[in-house]
């Protein structure tokens, strides 16, 4: 009979078995060899997991290390990401775990009344990182949760043209003095231009929340099919850098100056901005009141900033 190792030039099981890490055994053994290695509680108790939960916050984040420059930008949301990536991924962590149970809690507090996860790229859309997020929540044991179900939804509205997906940002062609604006303060966000060819990349981060997910993994939108027959390349991947605008003679937005408009832009539609837990948003901003009145969610209305405290941002 024909099994999986059949094609390889070496079997890895062995290698794999004899490997240090406790995890990587237990999932050879349970997905591999087809054995029962217990639950998978137990790689819950690992030191390597330990160590990552001892920095988790009481709100279920993580806070992100380094210096914060960019109050629009959620820098515990990206570290909540790769921290609660590790847990899921790594060592089986399920919402039964308490400190699972919270940090699933605080991505989902970054999703916004469409659906879709805010905050990476300031109040811009992330298509690529919220099927990377739905996907780890799913697997986690949340997939008959309705608000992963507006999530997916919430994908499949933003699809290309040619039925894959890209960033709505860089659907355009931006100088980069644009996207530092648009990435890293409380711009609206960008509707893509869905004519432009889908992302490699953003469609295979896409795709997982589907493959991942008992009922969506079989529809088309898993199975991508007609992006890929469609179209041969795709249009460049990569989180736009967000850094600031070069000045001096080279530069489109010299030192002082205001930056250069981009070009066949639409208007953007009316979104709910993410705003920061910490400080008040800028000037011009819609008040809290006046958010509260139009049904944003707690989680997305600015707090007004009562100390002098460094500008972090946040989800709540």
């Amino acid at each position: 009979m024909t099994s999986w190792q059949t094609p390889l030039k070496y079997d890895p099981v062995a290698p794999l078995l004899s490997s240090e890490n406790e995890a990587i055994g237990y999932f050879a053994r349970r997905d591999l060899l087809d054995e029962d290695p217990g639950p998978v509680s137990c790689l819950w108790r690992l030191p390597a997991a330990q160590k990552i939960l001892k920095k988790q916050q009481p709100d279920g984040s993580w806070p992100r290390p380094g210096v914060h420059k960019h109050e629009a930008i959620n820098d515990e949301l990206i570290e909540t990401w790769k921290q609660f990536r590790f847990l899921v991924q790594v060592y089986g962590f399920t919402r039964d775990d308490p400190a699972a149970s919270r940090a699933a809690e605080f991505l989902f507090s970054c999703q916004t009344g469409a659906g879709d996860i805010r905050g990476f790229l300031a109040n811009q859309y992330c298509t690529y990182y919220t099927g990377a997020i739905l996907s780890l929540l799913i697997q986690a044991g949340y997939e008959d949760d309705p608000r992963v179900e507006k999530g997916l939804q919430w994908l499949l509205s933003m699809r290309q043209d040619d039925m894959g997906w890209s960033i709505p940002m860089i659907t355009y062609k931006l100088d980069q003095a644009t996207i530092y604006r648009l990435s890293s303060e409380y711009a609206p966000p960008l509707e893509p231009d869905r004519s432009k060819p889908f992302s490699h990349n953003a469609t295979g981060m896409v795709i997982r929340a589907f493959a991942a997910h008992c009922r969506h993994r079989r529809s088309e939108a898993a199975r991508s099919r007609q992006a890929c027959k469609s179209r041969g390349s795709s249009s460049p991947m990569p989180t736009p850098p967000i850094r600031p605008p070069a000045t001096g003679s080279g530069s489109n937005t010299p030192s002082g100056g205001t930056t250069s408009s981009p070009r066949s832009i639409p208007s953007p539609s009316s979104t709910r901005p993410a705003t920061s837990r910490w400080t008040a948003p800028s000037p011009g901003w819609p008040s809290t009141s006046s958010q509260a009145a139009c049904g944003w969610p707690p989680t997305l209305r600015a707090r007004p900033r009562t100390t002098l405290a460094p500008m972090r941002p946040g989800c709540g």
